[in-house]
């Protein structure tokens, strides 16, 4: 059987997601329908770097990235250098590669598997990278994020959170607001490559997709709905920006 990898949207349906009457981007999409992939990718890449605005970002998640990060920030970036991820406080440390559908407590406490993939230690990487410009931080945090995107594949719209282990809505709603914050912190980073970027916003679309058709109630429907008007706001070079926002 053919292991699964994402994300699981193809160049094609990425570049016809686009909205052409973005200049910039259109001739991303244009050069991908001549055959040229790799030059829309790049064009792409170029457009990200040129036109993310730090200062709409930091101002619509209300974050400011100048602020020395606290000891624990530090901490934990520290520990995902080393791959000792933690959730629901309980660290455990992988051998260089991270398994995110594991469970490491002695009660299969499966919260523990679901918050791990809400990715703090990310962001704690990409806050002391982009204060302390040390590049090691920056690898750490794309190799890690990277990891996640390929192995955790989306599943079918239709598909419970709960029946998933890396999925459930109200960890795609916080995603999308720490990979906002991530994106931006390591936007300088040689690290940060065309291929990569393509792939986080087709991650970004499959988060978006689910968000905005399997949002459940309460403080879930919250989070969930703070993330998908982030994405909406952030990226309106989607077709579905508007209709995500509304």
């Amino acid at each position: 059987m053919n292991e699964k990898y994402g994300p699981l949207m193809s160049d094609e349906e990425f570049y016809n997601s686009l909205r052409s009457d973005i200049p910039e981007i259109d001739h991303c999409v244009k050069l991908f329908r001549n055959g040229k992939s790799d030059d829309a990718d790049a064009a792409f890449f170029d457009y990200i770097r040129s036109n993310l605005d730090r200062k709409k970002y930091f101002n619509a998640i209300s974050f400011a990235p100048e602020i020395c990060p606290d000891d624990l920030t530090l901490k934990q970036a520290e520990e995902a250098l080393e791959y000792n991820m933690v959730s629901c406080d309980i660290y455990h440390k992988f051998d260089g590669k991270i398994d995110w559908y594991s469970n490491h407590t002695y009660n299969n406490y499966e919260e523990w598997t679901w918050q791990l993939s809400r990715h703090r230690q990310v962001l704690d990487l990409a806050w002391i990278y982009y204060y302390k410009k040390d590049e090691k931080y920056a690898k750490c945090a794309i190799d890690i994020l990277y990891s996640w995107i390929r192995q955790a594949v989306s599943p079918p719209i239709d598909t419970d959170g709960h029946d998933t282990l890396c999925w459930r809505t109200i960890e795609c709603g916080i995603r999308m607001s720490v990979w906002a914050k991530v994106i931006i912190l390591l936007l300088d980073s040689p690290f940060l490559t065309a291929s990569f970027v393509k792939d986080f916003f087709k991650s970004i679309f499959e988060h978006a997709q689910r968000l905005s058709s399997r949002y459940t109630a309460a403080n879930w429907l919250t989070i969930e709905m703070k993330g998908l008007y982030l994405t909406s706001l952030l990226y309106p070079f989607f077709k579905q920006s508007v209709a995500w926002r509304n």
